[in-house]
């Protein structure tokens, strides 16, 4: 008996540490350490600041296209930024779900006017989970 309980309370406490884990977003750079080290960089810092300011703008197009289509997933968005803080091209990788090209293209849009300070060019990725509620 007292193993069963133990088993379950096992079970639940990998459950419990499986979804926090896959709740945190994730962020990738070009820059080997910044993978390895659990410190950020200051120039990776300061990316990350700007990318979560804008959060908030990503979810309300999301809610405005799901007036008129359903979907739900994760996007991953790589940035590549160049040395004047300009984001150059943008690439969105479906992780999860179905997304309409209309919803990506506006995303895009939106994220090819953000700024960033200047700095070295550099490659962030991040993945944003758009869903209903």
């Amino acid at each position: 008996m007292k193993k069963t309980k133990f088993g379950l309370l096992l079970g639940i406490g990998i459950c419990a540490l499986i979804i926090v884990s896959c709740s945190v977003p994730k962020t990738y750079s070009s820059e080997p350490d910044s993978q390895t080290t659990k410190q950020k960089s200051p120039e990776m810092e300061q990316v990350s600041k700007v990318v979560n300011y804008h959060q908030n703008k990503l979810q309300a197009i999301y809610k405005k296209h799901t007036y008129h289509n359903a979907m739900q997933g994760d996007l991953e968005f790589t940035l590549y930024i160049n040395n004047e803080g300009k984001v150059q091209e943008v690439e969105v990788k479906a992780l999860s779900g179905k997304f309409y090209s209309n919803f990506v293209d506006e995303l895009k849009q939106d994220i090819l006017s953000w700024e960033f300070p200047k700095q070295d060019k550099i490659i962030y990725s991040f993945v944003v989970s758009f869903r209903k509620g």
